[in-house]
């Protein structure tokens, strides 16, 4: 059965296109992913679909009676409610019908004389309670929550006073819990924990209804994803797979358009070369029969197929980051310290080094206090700390989570000029390393998206004298093609890399060691992400067959008690 099916469809916004001829057929319960640069016009896409945005041309087809839901970058607003409220909302329809129910039930309590007509209409109307879902709603609450990781202090809070990321979280949940036939979820990863991603990921492998996804998790990608479809130079290429296959049938495919291309332009050059010969024999000869035989082969070569030349990938941007002079083989070392926020103990008797020319990952759920450390490793510097010791010569610089410059109202070629002490020429060229090109370099920063941040963020970093860089989600907000760039060039500095990031992607590349904190402890890990996810393993199967040894051992003791026991009262 098909969800939905989308034919050459095309938008432009003024006179620029945003594309010209998508194609897309999702069929019920696939997980289907859209991929494409930033500007492609994915969420575009979504928009049109979700109704919210219209066309130029083009078919859109929805399977009747089919309910979209919709998870945007940007969450909605609720004022003046909890968010358990916000979650209950999902079972607006269901209220309707309980309270219904109720009104069934005091009507029956107060008017015998018509009680055989409203028992009816109760007992339909309680069938129709059960069969969508009425008694299981505490169920259904309790495992989002559960796997979103919302604990009882987070539900009582007011959605007003969450975070973007937080509030994006709730969105998700309140949308799991709706249980639409069509789920579009842009970024749904964004400000999810590695466990609460993973719980993600098995949940949508079972999801019932069909699900858009646009994402730049490559890990997600690859073990949610049935199909993809890549958005470029306006029009849709469909692969059969996951993430890692395409990426593997995408480079097959533009080598053999590129080979079968330069076999055509051979064979186009050798025939413009026969018609030209057969041209100027005729015209010496006044030969009739040469130009016939030139004419006919204009005319192959006006119905010859043409072989589109291969588009490569847009460049990424450019850094070139050096680590400026060498520090301390000792960059950082942490002792026996107890990690408070407001008096609680987020992790105690912490222990944790860091040494010359490491990259070193900072991983664990949410709320455990990653960015708390970093935030109290910078204030060792200025307020001497003897539990936190940063090693001489070292040089920082941090890019934090949510972005900030010190004068929003302030454009893109401004706060360049104004902070490097550059020309408008050489902030212009300077810029385009970075992806802004003509009139972009005139936007405000207030205006600009988390990705276009990172992008001006790391153009001014890189001009700063350091040797060691402490990155908190560098990897939020860019596309696929800026983080593998990000990757290389951190992979590249000579220097020392402190990062916190849920992107396993990005970890499995970068990460030399990596620190968990989990259970108010801080566990070491000396390897990448997939050397740390192996010895998770290990561990949780050495954890249980202790308890399972354990529990023998128990039972042995019971059995040996029972039998002197037994004996005893023999004798």
């Amino acid at each position: 059965m098909i969800d939905i099916t989308i034919k050459n469809l095309s938008k432009s916004y003024f006179s620029e296109k945003i594309f010209t001829d998508i194609n897309i057929d999702i069929k019920k319960t696939e997980r289907v992913a859209l991929l494409g640069e930033n500007g492609t016009g994915k969420t575009t896409i979504f928009e049109i679909i979700f109704g919210i945005e219209t066309p130029d041309s083009g078919d859109l087809f929805v399977r009747k009676g089919a309910k979209i839901g919709y998870l945007r970058q940007t969450p909605r607003e609720y004022t003046a409610t909890s968010v358990k409220d916000v979650l209950l909302f999902a079972f607006a329809s269901l209220s309707n019908i309980k309270n219904k129910m109720s009104t069934l039930e005091n009507e029956m309590a107060t008017n015998p004389y018509n009680l055989e007509k409203l028992l009816k209409e109760y007992g339909k109307t309680q069938e129709e309670y059960e069969v969508i879902g009425g008694y299981k709603i505490d169920e259904k609450m309790s495992k989002v929550c559960e796997g979103l990781n919302f604990s009882t202090e987070i539900l009582n809070k007011d959605y007003s006073v969450l975070s973007g990321g937080e509030k994006t979280r709730i969105e998700l949940g309140k949308l799991l819990l709706e249980e639409p036939e069509i789920l579009l979820l842009d970024e749904p990863t964004n400000h999810l924990d590695i466990e609460t991603t993973e719980w993600l990921e098995n949940y949508l492998k079972g999801y019932k209804g069909s699900v858009l996804i646009i994402s730049h998790d490559r890990y997600f990608l690859d073990k949610v994803i049935d199909r993809i479809y890549e958005i470029k130079a306006g029009i849709t290429k469909i692969y059969l797979g996951n993430y890692s296959y395409y990426l593997k049938e995408r480079e097959v495919r533009y080598n053999n358009q590129l080979k079968h291309f330069g076999v055509q332009q051979n064979e186009i050059k050798n025939m413009e070369a026969a018609i030209k010969r057969f041209r100027q024999w005729g015209a010496q000869a006044d030969n009739e029969a040469m130009f016939a035989k030139a004419k006919a082969i204009e005319k192959k070569l006006d119905k010859m197929d043409k072989i589109d030349r291969p588009i490569k990938d847009s460049k990424g941007i450019k850094i070139d980051l050096q680590a400026q002079g060498r520090s301390a083989k000792q960059v950082i070392t942490i002792t026996n310290y107890n990690l408070l926020v407001t008096g609680k103990i987020l992790v105690e008797h912490m222990n944790f080094n860091i040494r010359y020319k490491e990259k070193v990952a900072l991983i664990g759920a949410n709320g455990t206090g990653k960015t708390t450390l970093i935030r109290n490793v910078l204030k060792s510097i200025e307020n001497e700390d003897d539990r936190i010791k940063v090693g001489p010569s070292v040089k920082i610089g941090y890019l934090e989570q949510d972005v900030k410059f010190s004068d929003e109202e302030k454009s893109i070629l401004e706060t360049l000029q104004f902070t490097l002490c550059m020309s408008p020429g050489e902030a212009r060229n300077y810029l385009a390393k970075f992806k802004f090109y003509r009139d972009d370099v005139f936007k405000k920063v207030k205006n600009l998206s988390g990705g276009e941040k990172i992008r001006l963020i790391l153009s001014l970093m890189i001009k700063q004298d350091i040797n060691f860089l402490i990155l908190d989600e560098p990897t939020n907000h860019i596309d696929i093609k800026t983080k593998e760039v990000l990757e290389e060039t951190l992979n590249a500095f000579k220097g020392t890399i402190l990062f916190i990031s849920h992107d396993r992607y990005f970890l499995n590349k970068l990460a030399t060691k990596i620190y968990e904190i989990e259970n108010s402890q801080l566990h070491e890990y000396l390897g990448n992400y997939e050397f740390y996810k192996l010895e998770k393993e290990k561990r949780a199967v050495k954890n249980t067959l202790a308890v399972t040894k354990s529990s023998e051992t128990s039972t042995e003791k019971f059995a040996k008690v029972k039998t002197i026991h037994k004996k005893t009262r023999t004798s």
